[in-house]
């Protein structure tokens, strides 16, 4: 069922409602939007918190499976699991995202989207969005966000352990474990996920499946000798995806993605704690299928990233926190592709100063940040952001920040590729609302970004080439009610992401869209429905661009414990079989369902 423009009346909202998940958790501390511990409720900036609970009743296969269902992030795909998928943020482009894992930025330098479709939920332990610009913090990208994936880790005292294992539509086949001890010598964990399916085809004009194989590993450990703390994390993420080169040529590709950090801290005297975090990234796609005007030869893509950071948070005064740091980073990205090749060394330093003051009535933040390309000269960021509390339930919050983004190797020596290309840089302004009253929770905001020499594929040139201008105007609100033993919340965006120079509107991108959900505990079941509405959007064409049909998708999902630590886990994709295409003549899953058994110890 493809809805139409005319079946969009649920859009009757004048306003978008874009939800902040953790809104009711009072409780709730987050670290993407700062760079240190906040409470959510301080948290000046749009911030959304998927929860380990939450992925915990998630049998969905990638990340971006469960990104899609908050109002404000849109998700392209090519295809079902394991191809390639693009978070859209606000309306900006997907290479505007910058995504971090563990606070390690895997966006390769190569395509530059984070390859999310290789993360299973099962190895993560929350999930954090920051929506707007967060360059002065974290560099190029992070024009729409910034998504952070913290992966699983032991915290509370004790021993802790899980495994699950499922069984789902397209012959897919999900094992999972973790295990995990706390105690006062520190703590050490690691983890596992294999997830095996047919799949189906990638092409709508085609009936050969597109089989996906990956294994997700990960691994840490931590403690404290004399007042200094000490950490390390491993996460890889390896395996085989299947797709069509047309609808009756089948390859395939190997792919890796490996986040080694490591990272010392301590006080110094009471107020000053100083941190040093050393980190490697590496990406690699190899196609296995020889290419044929290169006799030997393979397509493949990588990249290897060498980071260093130091992060210094000093308490200034009790309600004064300065946070202060630098980071240096050598990057390598080469490539085979299409015939195209290149190899680029780029070195990248950071500097930035972040200071928050907090009282009772009123929040101000203040951020400046210095990025130096080797490639491309520096750049100067800032964020300001004021927040007014105008009584006890309700805040005001007005703010405004820039971004910047690097274009990528392949945007510059790739196929298509154009080496004259500017940086993107943006302009960001934002004024909200929000009211929390015991059980409800409400938000409503409006936002203005203005991109300068956006990066855009030109059909008609067949270059990658810089768009003089794009403004992206758009406007958020939510509600939450939590009732005993229930929960239901709505989410939706406005918005208006649009060429300055065509007017057309950029692609991919929906004007409107609604998300909803709704969950119930009876006993010992757990029942949880989620909604989404779509609005028409246009997309790559030739010789000119398509309308893709506004869409309604459902999932529902349920939990039963059968026995202590036992629980059984049902999940209904696409409930209502709707036919939807998120890319021009690529699939999308009919109605499909999987079916679990998950051990946990606690």
């Amino acid at each position: 069922m493809v809805l139409h423009k005319k079946n969009s009346v649920i859009l009757g909202l004048s306003m978008a409602v874009a939800f902040n998940a953790s809104a009711a958790a009072v409780e709730e501390v987050v670290v993407t939007a700062t760079r240190t511990p906040v409470p959510v409720d301080d948290v000046l900036a749009p911030v959304t918190v998927i929860t380990r609970d939450e992925l915990a009743k998630n049998l969905s296969a990638d990340v971006a499976e469960l990104l899609r269902f908050h109002a404000g992030i849109e998700l392209g795909r090519n295809g079902g699991m394991g191809q390639p998928a693009s978070i859209f943020i606000r309306g900006a482009n997907s290479s505007h995202t910058l995504v971090l894992l563990d606070g390690v930025r895997i966006n390769p330098g190569t395509f530059g989207t984070a390859s999310l479709q290789n993360i299973p939920p099962d190895t993560i332990e929350r999930v954090e969005i920051v929506k707007g610009p967060r360059s002065t913090l974290y560099g190029t990208d992070a024009i729409g966000g910034v998504i952070n994936i913290i992966t699983r880790r032991q915290v509370t005292p004790g021993l802790d352990a899980d495994a699950t294992a499922g069984y789902g539509s397209f012959d897919t086949r999900q094992l999972s474990g973790s295990i995990g001890a706390t105690g006062d010598l520190g703590n050490i964990g690691a983890d596992a996920s294999k997830i095996k399916s047919d799949g189906f085809p990638t092409r709508r004009a085609s009936s050969i499946d597109s089989p996906f194989d990956n294994l997700a590993i990960s691994a840490h450990a931590s403690t404290e000798v004399g007042g200094v703390k000490f950490g390390a994390r491993f996460y890889q993420t390896e395996g085989t995806s299947d797709y069509l080169n047309s609808p009756t040529v089948p390859v395939n590709q190997d792919f890796l993605d490996r986040v080694i950090r490591a990272d010392v801290s301590t006080k110094i005297g009471a107020s000053w704690e100083t941190r040093v975090i050393a980190s490697r990234f590496d990406n690699s796609i190899e196609q296995n299928q020889p290419l044929t005007f290169i006799p030997g030869e393979i397509d493949y893509l990588k990249t290897r990233r060498n980071t260093l950071d130091w992060q210094n948070d000093i308490s200034l005064f009790a309600n004064n926190q300065l946070t202060a740091g630098a980071m240096y980073a050598k990057e390598n990205a080469r490539s085979l592709s299409f015939g195209s090749f290149f190899v680029r060394d780029t070195t990248i330093t950071n500097a930035y100063a972040q200071d928050r003051w907090n009282t009772d009535a009123q929040s101000v933040l203040l951020a400046l940040g210095y990025t130096d390309y080797s490639t491309f000269g520096s750049h100067v960021t800032w964020n300001a952001e004021y927040g007014y509390k105008v009584s006890d339930n309700v805040r005001a919050v007005a703010s405004a920040g820039t971004a910047f983004r690097a274009p990528n190797a392949t945007d510059l020596y790739g196929f298509g590729g154009n080496p004259n290309l500017q940086p993107e840089q943006s302009r960001n302004y934002e004024l909200s609302l929000r009211y929390h009253l015991e059980r409800h929770a409400f938000a409503l905001s409006a936002f203005q970004n203005d991109v300068d020499d956006l990066v855009a594929f030109d059909n008609a040139a067949f270059i990658v080439k810089n768009i003089a201008k794009a403004r992206i105007r758009g406007y958020e609100a939510s509600y939450l009610y939590s009732g005993e033993g229930w929960r239901a919340h709505v989410e939706a965006i406005y918005q208006n992401p649009r060429d300055q120079v065509t007017q057309r509107l950029l692609l991919r991108r929906a004007q409107r869209s609604v998300t909803a959900g709704y969950e119930q505990t009876f006993g010992r079941l757990e029942v949880g429905l989620d909604a989404l509405y779509s609005g028409p959007r246009a997309d790559f064409g030739f010789p000119s661009n398509v309308e893709l049909g506004s869409y309604v998708l459902a999932n529902l999902h349920a939990r039963v414990n059968i026995i202590d630590h036992l629980s059984l886990i049902v999940q209904i994709d696409n409930l209502t079989n709707t036919q939807y295409v998120l890319a021009s003549g690529y699939n999308t899953a009919d109605r499909g369902g999987s079916i679990a058994l998950r051990y946990s110890l606690r």
